[in-house]
């Protein structure tokens, strides 16, 4: 029923201006779908989830001309998109769309990586895949650097295990942002997932503002910080530990949020 209201309330606010596109970005079990969920919530918005057919293709968002007519037809004021498989691609996007914003999203490695262990198998097998079948490994491997691949093949040698293999993910992942220089950008903003659910009003009441639509206070009413730091913290091999500690540190000297850190 909601949706139908929202579409109709869209419809009949036509929106004048062209609408804003919005990419949501950052490694996987960080965030992304609390956000994208808790937007989509909101009457000034359409989102796609990156299995709507519509929008992604395998995941991945489709070419860019296609994105940009489902951008034109919205009546929304914010168009978002959970991009988090074209993240390594996020200065590419903000560069094609003019008016594009792009929200990264980042969570303490430690509980992407049990939350990871929890929901997927394969995390060894995806540093093996992009270091001996790079034909298969497609979004994964773009824009990796030489230094990151050999930094692979190094662990992946030493015989990496499963938590060691995804919080070095996350390090891969989340590198990219300032691989893209996107502490610089004022079109994008840097959240922290733990800050967003401490004070989700408070949080989410930054990312509307950055946005520029209004929020109803009520659109955070079943957001919880009950998934932070729930569980014992994995072991992970202390070289990749430590690169992920000195990431983590460096994207929280960056993160836009009002909220106190925790």
């Amino acid at each position: 029923m909601f949706k139908y209201k929202k579409r109709l309330f869209q419809w009949l606010k036509s929106n004048t201006d062209q609408s804003v596109p919005v990419f949501i970005c950052g490694e996987q079990r960080s965030g992304t779908n609390l956000l994208i969920n808790t937007l989509n919530r909101s009457f000034h918005t359409e989102c796609f989830l990156e299995e709507d057919e519509e929008a992604f293709s395998n995941y991945v968002l489709k070419e860019k001309e296609f994105i940009a007519k489902l951008i034109a037809r919205s009546n929304a004021k914010v168009v978002a998109f959970k991009a988090i498989s074209d993240s390594q691609n996020l200065i590419s996007l903000l560069d094609y769309f003019p008016t594009a914003k792009g929200i990264w999203i980042f969570r303490h490695f430690n509980d992407v990586v049990n939350s990871s262990l929890r929901n997927f198998t394969e995390h060894k097998r995806y540093l093996y895949i992009m270091l001996f079948e790079p034909e298969k490994a497609g979004w994964r491997l773009q824009n990796v650097t030489q230094e990151n691949l050999d930094l692979i093949k190094k662990f992946y040698k030493e015989g990496i295990d499963d938590a060691s293999s995804r919080a070095l993910i996350w390090y891969l992942r989340n590198v990219l942002f300032f691989q893209q220089k996107l502490d610089f950008n004022q079109k994008v903003i840097l959240t922290k997932y733990e800050n967003l659910v401490a004070d989700p009003e408070i949080g989410f009441e930054s990312i509307f503002q950055f946005l520029k639509i209004n929020m109803d206070k009520k659109i955070t009413n079943t957001v919880y910080a009950t998934s932070v730091r729930k569980n014992t913290p994995p072991e992970i091999i202390p070289e990749i530990k430590a690169l992920c500690e000195n990431l983590h540190q460096q994207l929280i000297s960056h993160t836009n949020d009002v909220t106190p850190h925790i």
